[in-house]
């Protein structure tokens, strides 16, 4: 997982780190619930912004997920909802 970090954390400039970190927060996410997803899968850092909204509103508003719940599989929001 640790490769898997690094790669995530020098494949992108900080400014869409911090835009993607914002995002989290808009959903009401605190600073511990993001480490805890990103340290689970280190890959929905990278995962699109526009994606990563409709993940984030799909499971919270519309099924009802708790954020604890998706911190700890947050594999989740990569999935295509469309093909699913």
């Amino acid at each position: 997982m640790f490769a898997h970090a690094v790669r995530a954390y020098l494949g992108m400039s900080k400014a869409k780190r911090v835009a993607k970190l914002e995002i989290y927060r808009s959903f009401g996410w605190s600073d511990d619930e993001i480490r805890l997803a990103i340290r689970n899968q280190p890959t929905c850092i990278c995962i699109s912004e526009d994606k990563l909204r409709v993940g984030l509103d799909f499971f919270m508003n519309k099924m009802n997920w708790e954020r604890q719940q998706l911190a700890k599989t947050p594999n989740v929001l990569a999935l295509s909802l469309e093909k699913r």
